[in-house]
């Protein structure tokens, strides 16, 4: 898929989009198979795995040498927006969302034990827990409904033999925040096959299996309406020039049409048609 091709967006949600939704609402998780093609995964696993070793050479955040990390993956080559800009995740989230949503938080994570690399420091996933808002830090109560999804896409397999998430079905219904990070739960296995995307709430409960020495990559992207504070400031990542020449949806994913106003006399929304650079 070309840089130009990210910014195709679906026209009004079809049967598939629509079965998506009605999944994870009612059961917190969606698996969609088949979204990329075995080659395209292979080719995104070889990219992010330069990454590594290019932020390692450069003494720079790779995560850990038993769960290699990389925030803002797409940074690191042009091809990678296919997996935060795909004409399906736009057509899920414009619905799940609303049609100005942006991008909050994205990562590319591998749970693989590699005693080659430097130690790294420790990542986050470990232990129970969501990844919604708290409305109330006191008894441990989200935001209902969650303010935004995730969209995560499998570049290899999820097995029981690779660290594949576990997660607790339907436990996105409670919005509560898990009491006990490391209780012992009843659980089920996230299982799916590399080319897939799993579509789920951040209010799921789960957490990331005990890594192994296979390999498992794979990227994880929460969205959120325009008006939620992204975890990173994207746009600053990259020259004017080069977020001018971004395909529109990825200028509106990395918050370039929800840049808020100095003040009232340059305009007084904060939503714009067209990107603003300043």
């Amino acid at each position: 898929m070309t840089l130009a091709a990210v910014d195709r967006r679906s026209a009004a949600p079809d049967d598939t989009v629509r079965t998506i939704i009605d999944t994870v609402r009612a059961d917190g998780v969606c698996v969609v198979p088949g979204v990329l093609s075995k080659a395209a995964c292979a080719a995104h696993v070889a990219t992010l795995e330069r990454a590594v070793q290019d932020q390692i050479r450069k003494g720079e955040y790779f995560g850990s040498r038993t769960t290699q990390v990389l925030y803002n993956y797409f940074v690191h080559d042009d091809s990678l927006f296919e997996l935060m800009a795909h004409p399906l995740i736009d057509a899920v989230m414009t619905t799940l969302i609303d049609k100005d949503y942006v991008l909050i938080s994205p990562s590319a994570r591998n749970p693989r034990i590699r005693p080659e690399l430097p130690e790294g420091v420790k990542v986050s996933g470990e232990g129970w827990h969501i990844d919604s808002r708290v409305a109330n830090p006191a008894t441990g109560e989200l935001f209902k409904p969650s303010l935004g999804y995730y969209a995560v896409v499998a570049l290899e397999d999820f097995t029981r033999e690779n660290a594949a998430t576990k997660y607790i079905p339907r436990s996105h219904h409670m919005f509560k925040k898990p009491p006990d990070r490391e209780a012992d739960l009843e659980h089920s296995v996230l299982i799916a096959e590399a080319g897939s995307m799993v579509f789920f709430d951040p209010a799921f409960w789960h957490r990331t299996g005990v890594p192994t020495t296979t390999s498992r990559w794979s990227v994880f992207n929460m969205y959120g309406p325009w008006f939620m504070k992204p975890y990173f400031r994207f746009a600053e990542n990259y020259s004017k020039e080069k977020l001018k020449a971004l395909p529109p949806l990825v200028q509106q994913l990395l918050h370039l049409r929800s840049v808020p106003p100095v003040n009232a006399n340059v305009r007084s929304s904060t939503v714009t048609a067209e990107p603003v650079f300043d």
